[in-house]
């Protein structure tokens, strides 16, 4: 309410928890296009018309309403409006470490709002749950605090391992969007870097870097986020196959493996070694994943194209899409991988139904290639 004292005044300064045994967890507050939740930092500022979400015993709050002139609202019961609070709010369980610091100090002694940016909801001690009480409880080796603040805050206490470790997130955690208000503006940088391939104004390697660029700039992103979601271990496979398949190349082995399929190929035609290539790649693509295997096959295509006067890209698109193409093996692929354990899928399972689809994508990869570059 406009008389409040809660007003132009900043979560840290107020010390809701130690004084009023408020936990506050958010404020829905006015913002450009309405309401939106704010996650309660220490630096957050109370203003006029602030709803805030807090979680405290009854008559705690009841107090709290009163001695802050505060005007009490029911609990809204809104699917829509609770998507919105889990977009801006989140929560998770850490374990102190044996080695931790935080061992034999209170909630309140660390300021753990202030030093972490999150608040504690309860403690978990030996299979009994403190939701109450707590804040002047020394912390034991083993106990589990439910911690609650904005989604960036909650993944951050992973840099923490020395002192606990971050054991579980909710399901909510991976229906967040981040930056959500940047939507429209990284969907136009997207836009932008399609632009540029297409109309082939930059090279494709310095437009995607460009949009990368423009993405932490304009805070769509942030760096550290970027590196969390780098597949390091990609990287470091195409690392290693880039000097094999240049070791392969210098030696003369491609060139080996080239004249062996040469001759194999020798009168079959353009659609006949088109085929062969994407056979070939598929039956790699059993034992290699499908990055490994371009890096390996596509220096050989081109090569056979080459000699045999068929387009080189004819045979290069021919590859990459059998690359694409693997079905048949949960080796192919990190997604086969992935949902073969949670599926209880065998072997067989893939081949009954990858072997249909390689055969489909065969046929139309002939066609289209055929249309395309064999003209």
């Amino acid at each position: 309410t406009p008389g409040s004292g809660l007003i132009d005044r900043s979560v840290a300064r107020m010390q809701l928890g130690a004084r009023h045994r408020i936990n506050l967890i958010a404020l829905h507050t006015v913002a450009d296009s309405g309401r939106a939740f704010v996650p309660a930092r220490p630096e957050t500022v109370f203003l006029t018309n602030d709803i805030l979400v807090v979680v405290a015993e009854k008559e705690a709050i009841d107090r709290f309403a009163e001695t802050f002139q505060l005007e009490r609202m029911e609990l809204q019961v809104d699917p829509a409006l609770q998507r919105e609070f889990f977009q801006a709010v989140g929560v998770g369980e850490v374990m102190l470490t044996p080695e931790s610091n935080l061992i034999g100090k209170s909630v309140r002694e660390i300021g753990f709002h202030s030093r972490f940016r999150c608040q504690v909801l309860a403690i978990r001690r030996k299979g009994a749950t403190l939701t109450t009480g707590f804040a002047d409880e020394p912390l034991r080796f083993g106990d589990v605090l439910l911690a609650c603040g904005a989604w960036e805050d909650i993944l951050q206490l992973r840099d923490h391992r020395d002192q606990y470790i971050l054991l579980n997130l909710p399901q909510d955690y991976h229906e967040v969007i981040p930056a959500r208000s940047r939507g429209p503006l990284a969907v136009a940088i997207l836009a932008g870097m399609v632009g540029l391939l297409v109309f082939d104004l930059l090279p494709t390697v310095t437009a995607v870097l460009v949009a990368t660029a423009a993405l932490i700039l304009f805070r769509c992103v942030n760096v550290d986020n970027c590196y969390r979601v780098i597949d390091w271990q990609t990287v470091l496979i195409i690392a290693g196959m880039l000097p094999l398949a240049l070791a392969l190349e210098r030696t003369g082995a491609i060139t080996l493996v080239t004249d062996w399929l040469l001759g194999l190929f020798a009168g079959v035609g353009p659609m006949g070694v088109l085929a062969a290539l994407f056979l070939v790649t598929v039956a790699i693509g059993l034992f290699l994943s499908n990055t490994p295997t371009a890096v390996l096959v596509a220096p050989m295509a081109v090569e056979i194209g080459l000699k045999m006067g068929i387009p080189p890209q004819a045979c290069a698109m021919t590859v990459a899409i059998a690359c694409s193409a693997a079905f048949i093996s949960p080796l192919g692929s990190p997604v086969n991988m992935i949902v073969r354990e949670p599926g209880g899928y065998t072997f067989m399972d893939y081949a009954r139904v990858g072997v249909p689809l390689v055969a489909l994508s065969l046929v139309a990869t002939l066609v289209l290639v055929r249309l395309i570059y064999l003209r």
